[in-house]
């Protein structure tokens, strides 16, 4: 039986989270195994069974989704960075909730997504990361988000 999962995509651009599904639903393909993606809703029926949802970045829209979210008692993984790394960290997700290794889920991402600064075939991570550029723009919406709040 091939492994199933569903992903609700939350947040960003309608077109980025287009691209995010496309990528996901090729990677799971080639990985044997089936994902249903379901954008722009958070409900408790999405709680039950295998679901996983990410909530695309933006220090603007980011809010209200993590409000609804915890409302609901749903966990979520929240994806920072262009579209190679929210794929990548997607994949990465849903892989190992598929079952996979780590290692398995690396050799299925897109060539362009295997490398990091850390080095080529080296998934991302945060807690890893010495790009400052990286840290900067993390410190920057949280910022403008938090004045945001005050405003």
């Amino acid at each position: 039986m091939r492994p199933q999962l569903t992903i609700v995509l939350l947040g960003g651009a309608e077109e980025a989270r287009g691209e995010l599904a496309r990528a996901l639903e090729r990677l799971a393909r080639q990985a044997d195994a089936t994902i249903t993606v379901r954008q722009q809703v958070a409900s408790d029926e999405a709680a039950h069974g295998q679901s996983l949802h990410l909530l695309l970045h933006s220090a603007i829209e980011d809010g209200p989704w993590r409000e609804q979210l915890a409302r609901l008692g749903l966990p979520f993984s929240v994806l920072h960075g262009d579209i190679r790394a929210q794929i990548t960290a997607a994949w990465t997700l849903a892989a190992l909730r598929l079952g996979m290794l780590p290692t398995e889920a690396r050799t299925l991402q897109p060539a362009e997504s295997r490398s990091s600064p850390v080095g080529p075939g080296t998934l991302w991570r945060c807690d890893k990361c010495s790009d400052p550029e990286c840290e900067h723009r993390l410190f920057r919406d949280l910022l403008a988000k938090r004045e945001g709040d005050v405003a």
